[in-house]
């Protein structure tokens, strides 16, 4: 199926363009964007016509697995429309999902997300079937396939063989704890979705908050609504630590039993998923605690710009008065000179986004997905980012986060759909790599400003430091305590969790920087609902400063090099992007070093900068 689409092309986007804008919104005008249209019904009917014809197409091939090799002609003519239609699906579930993330809901909407979800499972079972067969009459991919398939092809449907052997060794592990994690999983879901409470607050909109909304409301600059908020939900999540006990030491207990029964490391799964070596991991950590110490000073340096004399838990994901608000149209000209310092290519590559109106970031409302993301629509080579922005230094590193993932995915959407996928660890570098040059441009328009500390000085100052204490103290903290319950996968009660997650923070924090924050195991979803969350985070953050290191040693030659990993990391584990292209080994220790060293020559300047300036920074508090 082919379907001819228009992108609305607004007024050139340029990044001296001082008016001050409020919003920018997606511009993508197509009849597939409203679900109660006629061609969004007829897409899906001819979808689902071509899922239907490749199904009885595998089904037919099914049959004759036994009889040797299958024709390389139908094989690939069969691959060629199932691809098609995979492509067709995703486009019209994007499409959808823009629509709700949006906040927008109607009848339509909702039948239409349900019956693309059907075709999809209907999609995507119809190779796993066929593979089936396939391993139970002793057959492979490579068995099926006469000579002269292209390798694309046959890369395929051995995917579709190795999932399937996976799947086949998750049944046994499933039917012993998942269930019963899930169960678990789903009551810590309801609950949080359903636990609200009452918020007395001037230029809080609905003073009926969610503790979900509350995640949001804590970037508030005002300590006093960030204070109430944070106690408050601790005292809606109180009589529900229990279950949330169970049910994070339930998942871990489950994961670590199925790793024993399949005879793996209790480590291979969350490492498979972010493509990191265990070695790569264990000499970043190793670099994590050896910056401990030093990143503790952000802690000092972000105390000092706020004016207290030590920061509560409540300040960690602040904004700040001292900072002042970042006008739409400054976040979008940084970006865009930051990614300039680049690769004028990929600042080029910003301006489209703004001038085919791929890029929506306005206020957060009533409905709105809360969570900023970055998808594609991979048939187009369009991609697509949500950013909500409220007008803080952390919106505007959201967008330079998310518009890097959508470089990275410009910069592979000539490459099969599969390898549009990059692994976390890869994809998270990229970001982390394009968040650090949002804040030196700041940090460069600060220093040549005869205003001191101006407006871009202190959007640096203080996302320098919050970032630091984010990806250096709090993310590693998180890391060691659940690898402490990974270690003895048992059943812990909430004061046992508190004890122990205390210990942590003091060893990462230290004990007179920042109070603990005990509330963080069962009031963070991360802990609960996935396997070492935060691995892919810190590695990104440490590899961006190699990044750094090796932009600043190659000047322009750097670009090439840069589009070169982008590429390779779609197609490789990270080790193996960053072996071919800067000819290092993640699990060596020089390129950990390398990252300590500019990590502190960058936490240096920091605080001498910071502290310079005696008095200042509590005037704007």
């Amino acid at each position: 199926m082919t379907v001819t689409a228009s992108l609305a092309t607004p007024a050139p986007f340029t990044s001296d363009d001082e008016s001050v804008r409020e919003e920018v919104r997606w511009k993508m005008t197509d009849p597939l964007l409203d679900p109660a249209s006629a061609q969004f019904a007829a897409a899906l009917s001819n979808v689902w016509a071509g899922v239907k014809r490749s199904r009885e197409e595998f089904a037919r091939f099914a049959k004759q697995v036994t009889a040797g090799a299958l024709s390389a002609t139908a094989l690939e003519r069969l691959d060629a429309d199932w691809t098609e239609q995979r492509e067709s699906i995703q486009e019209l579930y994007v499409f959808l999902e823009c629509k709700r993330s949006l906040g927008q809901t109607s009848k339509h909407l909702t039948k239409n997300a349900e019956r693309i979800r059907r075709i999809a499972a209907a999609h995507q079972s119809a190779p796993i079937e066929f593979v089936g067969v396939m391993l139970k009459a002793g057959r492979s991919a490579s068995d099926l396939f006469q000579e002269g398939v292209p390798e694309e092809v046959l890369k395929r449907w051995q995917s579709w063989e190795r999932d399937e052997k996976k799947s086949k060794r998750n049944e046994q592990t499933d039917r012993l704890g998942g269930p019963g994690y899930r169960q678990w999983w789903q009551a810590y879901r309801d609950t949080r979705a359903q636990l609200y409470f009452h918020l007395p607050e001037e230029g809080i909109a609905d003073h009926q908050v969610s503790v979900v909304e509350a995640t949001r409301l804590l970037a508030h600059p005002a300590r006093s609504t960030r204070e109430r908020i944070f106690t408050s939900v601790e005292t809606a999540w109180r009589p529900h630590r229990t279950m949330a006990a169970h049910a994070l030491t339930g998942r871990i207990a489950w994961r670590c039993r199925a790793a024993e029964i399949k005879g793996e490391d209790r480590w291979q799964e969350a490492l498979a998923e972010t493509s990191l070596s265990r070695g790569a991991v264990e000499r970043c950590l190793e670099a994590a605690n050896a910056l401990r110490t030093d990143a503790q000073a952000a802690l000092t340096a972000q105390a000092h710009m706020a004016g207290y004399e030590r920061l509560a838990p409540w300040d960690l994901d602040a904004s700040s008065n001292w900072v002042g608000p970042v006008p739409l149209n400054e976040a979008l000209r940084d970006t865009e000179r930051a990614f300039n310092a680049v690769d004028p290519e990929m600042a080029g590559f910003f301006r489209l986004m703004m001038q085919e109106g791929w890029l929506d970031a306005r206020p957060h409302q009533a409905g709105r997905r809360t969570a900023d993301f970055q998808t594609s629509i991979a048939r187009r080579g369009v991609p697509l980012v949500l950013v909500s922005y409220d007008g803080h230094a952390l919106n505007a590193i959201r967008i330079a986060h998310e518009t890097s993932h959508a470089h990275h995915f410009w910069c592979i959407k000539d490459l099969p759909m599969e390898g549009h996928y990059v692994p976390t660890a890869s994809a998270e570098t990229v970001a982390s790599f394009a968040e650090l040059l949002l804040r030196s441009q700041w940090q460069r328009s600060g220093e040549n400003s005869s205003q001191h500390p101006c407006a871009q000085f202190r959007r640096y100052a203080w996302m320098e430091a919050q970032a630091f204490i984010a990806f250096a103290l709090m993310l590693p903290a998180n890391f060691t305590f659940e690898r402490q319950l990974t270690d003895e996968p048992f059943a812990h009660t909430p004061e046992e969790l508190d004890q122990r997650f205390t210990k942590v923070w003091l060893q990462w924090f230290g004990e007179k920087n920042v109070s603990p924050d005990v509330s963080a195991w069962y009031r963070k979803p991360v802990f609960i609902a996935s396997q070492f969350h935060g691995l892919p985070y810190i590695a990104g953050f440490f590899l961006a400063h190699f990044l750094e290191a090796q932009r600043q040693a190659s000047g322009s030659q750097f670009a090439g090099a840069y589009t070169s990993l982008l590429r390779s990391m779609a197609q490789n584990d990270i080790n193996t992007a960053f072996k071919t292209t800067f000819d290092v080994d993640l699990e060596e220790e020089a390129v950990w070093e390398t990252c300590l060293s500019v990590m502190r020559y960058r936490l240096n300047q920091l605080m001498t900068s910071v502290l310079e300036m005696p008095g200042e920074a509590a005037s704007y508090a």
